[in-house]
């Protein structure tokens, strides 16, 4: 199959593009980090969409929630209107359950009632691997960066499980 990943030079992206190469899919990847974005780049025609190109982080979304809103949810229902004939998997996020608590949260639950006919929302949970996402939880944990603890419980996942799900 030819497959776009959007956020294929991400965290969990860069993981499942392995993946799916190993199963000899053709791959077609936009991403802010190969000078590509999901609001602007030209959209290749694709037998399947993966899309994980979403800005994370709930303390920069307080910081700077227009660009979580153009990115997150802009950019994702322009994903949605141009593929309404293909499937698209796209990322959301445990998050999305509590969308008054931050911006990221709310653009979260917002791009799961954007129409579309042929889509499933994947509600990731804590992603972590051994080589943890920059400033965030296990990186911090490790590094001995961590500010403070709290009481509250939380679901993790590893990122080999979690593109392991997205394929079947």
């Amino acid at each position: 199959m030819k497959i776009l990943v959007t956020g294929d030079k991400g965290f969990i992206g860069q993981t499942l593009v392995k993946r799916l190469e190993k199963d000899n899919h053709t791959i077609v990847g936009i991403d802010t980090k190969a000078n590509t974005n999901i609001i602007s780049a030209e959209l290749p025609q694709v037998d399947l969409v993966i899309h994980l190109a979403g800005i994370g982080g709930v303390r920069e979304s307080l910081a700077d929630p227009k660009k979580y809103w153009d990115n997150n949810v802009e950019g994702t229902k322009r994903i949605l209107e141009h593929y309404k004939d293909t499937r698209v998997l796209f990322a959301s996020s445990s998050s999305q359950y509590d969308p008054w608590r931050n911006p990221y949260a709310a653009s979260k639950h917002c791009i799961e009632y954007i129409p579309h006919d042929n889509c499933v929302a994947m509600r990731f949970h804590t992603v972590y691997s051994d080589t943890p996402r920059l400033n965030m939880f296990f990186d911090k944990l490790i590094s001995g960066k961590l500010e403070y603890v709290t009481n509250h419980t939380r679901d993790f996942v590893h990122v080999d499980d979690v593109c392991e799900a997205v394929l079947f």
